[in-house]
């Protein structure tokens, strides 16, 4: 089953790289950690 942390961690780059200039630096922030999380409960 997918989830929408393998989903952010498959397109981060990519959406960074064309809207990162205009992001919310808070929006950065938790990209940054949903695609770090690996726990079962918060994205695994």
């Amino acid at each position: 089953m997918s989830t929408v942390a393998e989903a952010l961690r498959q397109h981060a780059d990519q959406y960074v790289n064309q809207f990162g200039k205009t992001m919310p630096r808070e929006h950065r922030r938790v990209l940054s950690l949903v695609t770090r999380c690996r726990g079962q409960i918060k994205g695994s």
